[in-house]
């Protein structure tokens, strides 16, 4: 916590909560969760981490999923 209350975070395409040192907030905490390497392996599969309740400033881990980029779409 203190990590990402110690920088400031900013919107990034006027959507997403981002840090240029720590990067996008949804993508900074799905790698504390499972790890930078797990993270990496789904992306190459096509999945990106979605936010189940389409509210982007929603960052809780329990919002979090992975998710196929074409679901991803198809939800929006």
């Amino acid at each position: 916590a203190d990590e990402i209350q110690s920088v400031t975070w900013g919107l990034k395409n006027g959507r997403y909560l981002y840090n240029a040192k720590l990067g996008s907030l949804h993508s900074y905490i799905m790698k504390k969760w499972y790890g930078d390497d797990f993270c990496k392996e789904m992306k190459v599969k096509g999945y990106v981490i979605d936010h189940m309740d389409n509210v982007s400033s929603n960052c809780c881990i329990n919002n979090l999923s992975f998710l196929l980029n074409s679901y991803n779409k198809a939800k929006g």
